[in-house]
């Protein structure tokens, strides 16, 4: 995947989603205009977020400095995915609602247990600095190892002072948006949510990693 092209593809799509062009004959002309495989297609689609949803979005994300005191349900492969993504170099951008990104499939390989387990360890200092009242990290249970992950999640968690758990469930989602503040980048989540903390944005700031923004680091 070529980041240039797919920067300059976004920068072209949110022009005409800002001057009031629907959404599906919009990605198909610049997905065209690029000759965009179906990968850069499906990154295209989280990147740009169409400006009535962006704004909802972006309303309701919240300053960590919100969440001391609340629960905190984290989407877990969704968060965990994106930091993951950090760590290894690959793509993070930061979407026109305010949500940093990665370009990958939330479902990604967590088999590389060194990388997993620091991107677990990262999430949990982030977690420590805020001080929430509780956490509550959530895998989907029909993928494959989920049940290992929230293990391993549980014994980081168990080493600190936070109080939370980690487990499977078969509606993530749902689960995750019901809580008094989600950790999540996916707008099935953002859209159900009253609060919404990006928790991969922390984790970049503190690892000193900006993602790219298709509105400035286009001509790259």
């Amino acid at each position: 995947m070529q980041v240039k092209i797919l920067l300059s593809a976004a920068r072209e799509l949110a022009a005409l989603a800002y001057r009031g062009y629907p959404e599906k004959p919009s990605f198909s002309l610049i997905s065209a205009k690029y000759s965009l495989s179906d990968k850069e297609l499906f990154a295209l689609r989280k990147i740009v977020r169409w400006p009535e949803e962006a704004t909802t979005n972006s309303l309701k994300r919240i300053p960590p400095e919100f969440a001391f005191g609340k629960e905190i349900r984290v989407d877990g492969y969704n968060v965990l995915g994106t930091i993951q993504a950090f760590i290894k170099g690959e793509p993070v951008f930061l979407s026109n609602d305010g949500f940093v990104r990665d370009i990958t499939s939330a479902y990604r390989s967590f088999h590389q247990r060194k990388i997993a387990d620091k991107a677990i360890g990262l999430l949990i200092t982030e977690l420590e600095k805020i001080r929430p009242r509780e956490v509550l990290v959530l895998f989907d249970q029909p993928i494959s190892r989920s049940g290992e992950l929230s293990a391993r999640v549980r014994n980081f968690l168990a080493s600190t002072k936070i109080k939370g758990d980690a487990k499977t469930e078969k509606s993530v989602d749902t689960e995750v948006s019901r809580g008094e503040i989600a950790a999540s980048s996916d707008v099935a989540v953002i859209r159900k949510a009253n609060a919404v903390l990006d928790l991969p944005s922390l984790v970049g700031k503190s690892l000193g990693i900006k993602p790219l923004r298709f509105w400035k680091d286009y001509e790259i």
